[in-house]
């Protein structure tokens, strides 16, 4: 059975549904869960109390909150982990700037743990100097790696220049996956000829939704006429 990893800071509607169809394809995947001190119990598409210290790695031992459960069954068989990993992102200014050396000690620390466990693919996702971080100094350590990103542009509605997070993961020659193939012509135009290696996978259903009960929100009482942001995201 193949094993993966999937390391996420946010983007849990599009990441939890990336794992169950790895599941339900017969993978083994560990999904590691990037938290901020300042987040609640929701996460997107799932809720989930906050658990562990600062700078720790706490398993999930339940999946028993809305949004989680039907990765219950495949917990049990031994074929569904989840960790919640707690830090502060990497940043270039403020007071992050200043503790940046004690995050990079905490994310290598994080990468060594990664590395040993030699998984057959790890996908990292988000747009935060953290993942990016974590993703090259995984690659280096040779470990079969995609920087999954949702936008690469700074502006995306009008595609004027690539993010940094995503100039430096080209410079680092770190694969990259886009859930649209507007992002990948976006991203092949202003790669400027560099050496590029990327994927489209769109996104899934965001099937964590299905779990919660009928919610009443006041403020759309008597509007008829909604966007969806998730239809739009998704481009349905």
């Amino acid at each position: 059975m193949k094993r993966i990893a999937i390391i996420g800071n946010a983007f849990g509607g599009s990441t939890t549904s990336l794992a169950e169809a790895f599941l339900n394809q017969g993978y083994k995947v560990d999904f590691y869960h990037l938290i901020s001190r300042k987040k609640n119990v929701s996460y997107e598409t799932f809720d989930l109390p906050l658990q562990g210290s600062l700078f720790s790695i706490v398993p999930v031992d339940s999946f028993d909150y809305d949004g989680l459960r039907r990765f219950i069954p495949f917990a049990r068989n031994k074929c569904f982990s989840m960790y919640q990993i707690s830090a502060i992102d990497l940043s270039l200014i403020g007071v992050r700037r200043i503790i940046n050396p004690i995050l990079m000690l905490y994310y290598r620390k994080l990468a060594r743990r990664i590395v040993a466990q030699k998984y057959d693919f790890v996908n990292v996702i988000g747009q935060s100097k953290s993942t990016t971080f974590l993703s090259v100094i995984l690659y280096s350590k040779g470990v079969n790696i995609v920087h999954s990103v949702h936008e690469v542009c700074v502006n995306h509605q009008i595609g004027d220049r690539l993010s940094a997070t995503v100039f430096y993961l080209i410079e680092k020659k770190i694969p990259i996956n886009v859930f649209s193939q507007k992002s990948a012509e976006d991203l092949v135009r202003l790669a400027d000829n560099k050496s590029l290696k990327y994927s489209v996978i769109p996104f899934s259903l965001f099937t964590g939704y299905l779990e919660y009960n009928d919610i009443d929100i006041p403020e759309l009482k008597g509007e008829k006429r909604l966007c969806s942001f998730l239809w739009f995201c998704c481009g349905l």
